[in-house]
C-alpha cells in the first residue's frame, strides 16, 4: 500500500527496531537510551507517517545519533589518555576521580 498522503502512522516500536538495526554494532542499552533522549528532546517526534519517517525523520535522527556517538567516543578517548598519563605520573586516585567527574 502506498502512503502518498502520510496517512499510515509509523509505530514507535518499528522506529526503535529500525534505529537499533542501524546501530546494531553498539550496545542495545546505549542506543535505546539515546533514542529515549531524542524523544525527550523532541528530535525524534511521535506520530510520524511511514513516508515522513523514511524521508525526513530517519536521516536526521541517524545523523544526530552518529554525531553524539562520535562526541562520546572522543570524550572517552580523552579520558582514557588523561587517565593513562595521570597514573604514570601521579598516585592520588581521588584527584583523578574528581577530575574525571568534570568531564562528561
Amino acid at each position: 500500500m502506498l502512503d502518498y498522503y502520510g496517512s499510515i502512522i509509523q509505530q514507535e516500536e518499528d522506529i526503535d527496531k529500525d534505529l537499533m538495526q542501524a546501530f546494531k554494532s553498539y550496545r542495545k542499552i546505549f542506543i535505546s537510551d539515546m533514542i529515549q533522549t531524542l524523544r525527550e528532546e523532541q528530535i525524534l517526534t511521535k506520530k510520524n507517517s511511514v513516508s515522513g519517517y523514511c524521508i525526513f525523520v530517519r536521516p536526521t535522527v541517524i545523523s544526530v545519533m552518529k554525531e553524539r556517538i562520535q562526541k562520546q567516543t572522543d570524550l572517552n578517548l580523552r579520558k582514557l589518555k588523561f587517565t593513562s598519563y595521570y597514573l604514570q605520573n601521579y598516585k592520588d586516585i581521588d584527584v583523578l576521580q574528581h577530575t574525571l567527574s568534570f568531564l562528561h
